[in-house]
């Protein structure tokens, strides 16, 4: 294991879980604190490195909650500007990453994926020739400075010959997207548009305001390190187990990063749990020096947010026996939680009247003696969500 100067430092649950809400940025904002709402945002998607995002409307509030006054639209800026985009780097599963992350992170991740989809591309008849033509294709229109839907480069495709049935389409997108080439950019309307890498890097609308991205080349194990030190930054404390489960990079070369982080991550244990965990020295730091950061006692969270999906084990979090009301037969489809001082308490889901949307609260134990700080925490939230909507928005308990 990982060596360190000072000794794992062990933690009471409250401490722990104080911890990964703030690394996770699920805490009050520091009075005075200056920082523009989408200049948060921005820093939140580098500091998860990934965050999952294969439902648009939900990573964008993902980003969204924790910026205060954040709206939808500040969001989406940072796509339509080019500071953010959404690929496929770790799981086959669809992330939004900083756009300076993306190259460096495809060129070790990329063809670990490329190797997994090759029974599926065989399948679909997607021979290496059929992917370079419509990679050539459809960056003949892209590096001219057009943006295309999905629809839009099928038509494209179809027009020059390529396969274009659903399946194909998704899957020719997904190599292109590991391969570095295209990712999903600005967003038009309820859908995303894809572009290409290299000529957004330096013509998105934004890209003049941003410092040139060096990409120097990285050795496989660089790479591992760099990724293991921005998740446990950005999440921790994790285990091991945690960042492997995340990235599915290979156990020991994960722990061989957490040597060569040394001094940059401080291992801390769980009261009462025989696992080591790791957390950034910067973040223990500023957890012994400023103590316990103000956190947001309720929290009304995404499906797929990275308070639950980053972590293997989410016990923490969740209690064991509520998984299945979270991933109803673990079919991978996650519900919007509610978080109560760090736990997961309920689901909630919005309904869309008239001339209101409704959130609508469901408690896993009926039973429970609702405090007004409950409710009053859940109605700021609410509130929270309703700015970033641009709508109004009633809350139900059912």
């Amino acid at each position: 294991m990982p060596t360190s100067p000072r000794n794992a430092t062990t933690l009471p649950l409250k401490d722990f879980i104080e911890l990964r809400l703030r690394a996770l940025d699920l805490v009050q904002p520091v009075r005075g604190d200056t920082t523009s709402t989408r200049e948060i945002i921005q820093g939140r998607a580098f500091d998860a490195l990934a965050s999952q995002g294969q439902d648009l409307p939900g990573v964008l509030w993902s980003l969204g909650l924790r910026a205060p006054g954040a709206t939808r639209a500040d969001v989406e800026e940072l796509f339509n500007h080019g500071a953010l985009m959404r690929n496929w780097p770790f799981r086959g599963t669809l992330h939004v990453m900083a756009t300076e992350d993306i190259r460096w992170v495809l060129d070790a991740m990329g063809p670990r994926s490329l190797k997994s989809w090759a029974p599926r591309r065989e399948h679909l008849g997607l021979t290496d020739e059929i992917i370079e033509a419509a990679g050539n294709e459809l960056l003949l229109a892209l590096d001219s400075g057009q943006t295309l839907s999905r629809q839009e480069a099928t038509d494209l495709w179809k027009r020059a010959g390529l396969p274009a049935d659903p399946p194909q389409v998704y899957h020719l997108i997904l190599t292109l997207c590991n391969q570095g080439l295209i990712a999903w950019g600005p967003i038009r309307g309820k859908e995303q548009l894809l572009v290409s890498v290299r000529h957004w890097l330096t013509h998105a609308p934004g890209a003049d305001s941003r410092p040139q991205i060096i990409d120097d080349p990285l050795t496989f194990q660089q790479t591992v390190t760099r990724i293991a030190g921005r998740l446990v930054h950005g999440r921790g404390p994790m285990s091991v187990a945690d960042i492997t489960n995340f990235t599915k990079l290979p156990v020991t070369s994960v722990r061989a990063s957490l040597e060569e982080l040394g001094d940059e991550i401080h291992p801390v244990r769980l009261q009462g749990v025989d696992q080591e965990y790791w957390i950034s020295t910067r973040r223990m730091e500023e957890h012994e020096s400023e103590g316990a950061a103000k956190v947001r006692d309720a929290l009304l969270l995404p499906g797929f947010d990275e308070f639950l999906l980053g972590f293997k084990d989410r016990s923490a979090h969740l209690s064991p026996g509520d998984s299945e009301k979270i991933v109803p037969g673990g079919n991978g489809m996650f519900k919007p939680t509610v978080v109560w001082r760090g736990k997961v308490v309920g689901t909630w889901s919005r309904k869309d009247l008239s001339k209101v949307s409704v959130v609508q609260i469901k408690l896993f134990d009926l039973s429970w003696k609702i405090p007004k700080a409950f409710v009053d925490g859940v109605r700021r939230e609410a509130e929270r969500y309703a700015t970033f909507l641009g709508v109004p928005i009633e809350v139900q308990y059912v």
